[in-house]
């Protein structure tokens, strides 16, 4: 279940965000690889090895446009939120090499 905290730092940065749809067959593999309470569009662990219970989310938010403003699908985002002093930091993750950008805390 997601927590509320990062709902709503969800809401505020990708306002109407949502779960993408998976396909039934990578769900699948998801759960077999995962066990039966794996979600492909939700994952948690310790990220970062302090101990505390991170996130790593995956979310459809707008649409990717070519250079002539075409629209080519929906926007996927990978976010991670991770737990540090009560509190969660919200990092999208971009497709340069996985690097992540800061964006946000709360409590």
């Amino acid at each position: 279940m997601l927590p509320f905290s990062i709902k709503a730092l969800l809401d505020k940065r990708f306002p109407g965000w949502q779960f993408p749809e998976i396909s039934d067959e990578d769900c699948r593999i998801v759960k077999q690889w995962g066990g039966p309470d794996a979600h492909p569009e939700l994952i948690q662990g310790d990220f970062d090895g302090d101990g505390e219970v991170d996130y790593a989310i995956l979310i459809q938010h707008g649409s990717i446009t070519d250079d002539h403003g075409v629209v080519l699908g929906p926007g996927m985002w990978i976010v991670a939120f991770l737990h540090k002093h009560d509190r969660y930091q919200m990092r999208v993750v971009t497709k340069e090499g996985g690097s992540c950008s800061l964006i946000g805390m709360t409590p």
